[in-house]
C-alpha cells in the first residue's frame, strides 16, 4: 500500500536529483550521472581562520550541480535533499560534542518572503541525527542590511558585521559549544560576524557547519 501512495505521489510531485534537479525514478534520490567535489578542508579552514572556531564540517565543493539542490531546499524546502545533507554533516561531527544547534539566521523581512529558514530546517535536522537541541533565538539578522550575495568579497566582511547581532535568547550561549549551520559558505564573513556575537553572548566554543563551500572564483 506504502508503494502504491508513494508512486502516486510521485505522480503528483515528480521526484528530482538532489544534486542536478532532473527527473527521477519516484524511490530514487539520484539521477546516476552527477557527482559531488569534495571540499578541500584546507581551504576551508583558511576562510573562517579565527581562533573561536573549533570544529569545521563542510562536505562538498560549491558548484553547478549542488546548487540546484541548495536551490530546492530554499524554494520549496526539499526535505529529501535536507536529510541527505544533515546525514552527510552529522557523519564529520560524530566527536563534536557541541550543546546547541543553531543556524545562521534571516531578516524578519526574508523570512517573511520565504516563510521559513532553510538553514534553520537543515539545523534542526542535523540537531535531530546529532541528539543535540536546535535553537533559533540566539542570533538576529538586522532587518534593513544589504544582503551579501549583492555585495563583492571584500564588501561582505563589513556588510556582515554590521547584520548580525545577539538574539533574544543569547545567554542560552554562556558557556556552551555551538554549532552553528548555514548552507554555503563562500567569504567567511557571515560566519565570522556569527561567532562575533556568540563569543560577546558567552560562548565557550562554537563550531561551523554547512553544506558546500565556494572556490575562490565563486561567490553565489
Amino acid at each position: 500500500m506504502a508503494d502504491i501512495l508513494n508512486r502516486i505521489t510521485s505522480l503528483l510531485y515528480p521526484r528530482r536529483c538532489v544534486i542536478c534537479q532532473e527527473l527521477v525514478e519516484y524511490n530514487s534520490l539520484f539521477c546516476g550521472k552527477c557527482s559531488y567535489t569534495q571540499a578541500d578542508v584546507t581551504q576551508v579552514r583558511s576562510k573562517i581562520n579565527w581562533e573561536g572556531i573549533a570544529d569545521v564540517a563542510v562536505p562538498y565543493e560549491y558548484g553547478p550541480g549542488i546548487s540546484g539542490a541548495i536551490l530546492a531546499m530554499k524554494r520549496y524546502r526539499d526535505s529529501r535533499a535536507t536529510d541527505y545533507y544533515a546525514d552527510k554533516i552529522a557523519a564529520m561531527l560524530s566527536d563534536c560534542n557541541c550543546d546547541i544547534v543553531i543556524p545562521v539566521p534571516m531578516s524578519g523581512r526574508e523570512k517573511r518572503k520565504r516563510g521559513y529558514n532553510h538553514a534553520g530546517v537543515l539545523a534542526e535536522a542535523l540537531g535531530g541525527k546529532l541528539g543535540v537541541p536546535f535553537e533559533s533565538g540566539l542570533l538576529s539578522r538586522k532587518d534593513g542590511t544589504v544582503l551579501q550575495r549583492s555585495l563583492d568579497r571584500g564588501d561582505r566582511f563589513e556588510n556582515a558585521q554590521k547584520s548580525y547581532a545577539p538574539g533574544k535568547d543569547f545567554m542560552l550561549a554562556e558557556g556552551k559549544h555551538i554549532l552553528l549551520v548555514d548552507d554555503v559558505l563562500t567569504t567567511g564573513a557571515t560566519i565570522i560576524a556569527c561567532c562575533l556575537c556568540l563569543k560577546s553572548s558567552g560562548a565557550e566554543r562554537v563550531s561551523v557547519a554547512a553544506i558546500c563551500s565556494t572556490n575562490e572564483k565563486e561567490l553565489p
